[in-house]
């Protein structure tokens, strides 16, 4: 010690930091492929792909650095990252989404009773073309009756069908066939309006009791 004290003070100083930096160096934990733990103050490279822990001369863990992943954990963890990043931006879509629904409900409707309106007037108005396509359809399959009646005689006796019954049934087939069709489309169309504007009125009330939470909470 009484040597220590008779060093010149850059020399002192200079050896005082190179034992805190000894004590202070870094120590590498690992444990093999045989299971055996290993402790040292280098780090082999084959070590590396164990993973290993990085320790104080005290044998506290600074960090911990994980084994590199196989090819197969690396291609499994771009998919879960991949799966994760589109999941976050449908969820994201929908939100804004559901935002703009809102604004354009509000904006649109001052009332419940605005919206009902709204909603029967679409559907008279989708009703009668439901009825006219169903009067078409009920004339067109009065027309497609008698022609097949015509055509029946020529058929019982074996005899060729005359081009201007077959050609006047089979177009009148298809706008049979083409009217059904639409009628069932209409029909479709009918039950989702309903569904919609019941939708809307539900999410209409549900703005209207927040706005009245959140002005409650104002006061």
């Amino acid at each position: 010690m009484e040597s220590m004290l008779n060093m010149p003070r850059f020399l002192l100083l200079f050896l005082l930091i190179s034992m805190t930096s000894v004590a202070q160096a870094d120590m590498y934990r690992w444990v093999d492929s045989d299971g055996r733990i290993h402790v040292s103050d280098t780090l082999p490279p084959a070590a590396a792909r164990f993973g290993y822990d990085i320790l104080t001369t005290q044998g506290r863990v600074i960090r911990s650095v994980d084994a590199p992943l196989s090819k197969e954990e690396e291609a499994a963890q771009a998919a879960a990252e991949k799966e994760a990043s589109e999941k976050a931006a449908r969820i994201k879509a929908e939100q804004e989404q559901k935002a703009r629904r809102d604004r354009i409900l509000t904006l649109t409707y001052g009332t419940v009773e605005e919206i009902e309106l709204a909603r029967d007037e679409r559907i008279s108005l989708l009703e009668s073309y439901i009825q006219l396509n169903q009067k078409n359809l009920e004339q067109k399959e009065a027309e497609l009756e008698a022609i097949n009646k015509r055509i029946q005689p020529f058929i019982e006796k074996g005899n060729p069908v005359p081009e201007a019954f077959s050609s006047k049934q089979a177009r009148l087939s298809e706008e049979v066939s083409t009217l059904n069709g639409n009628i069932e489309h209409q029909r479709q169309q009918l039950k989702d309006l309903e569904q919609r504007f019941a939708s809307d009125i539900q999410r209409f009330e549900e703005i209207q009791e927040e706005k009245k939470k959140a002005k409650a909470s104002a006061n």
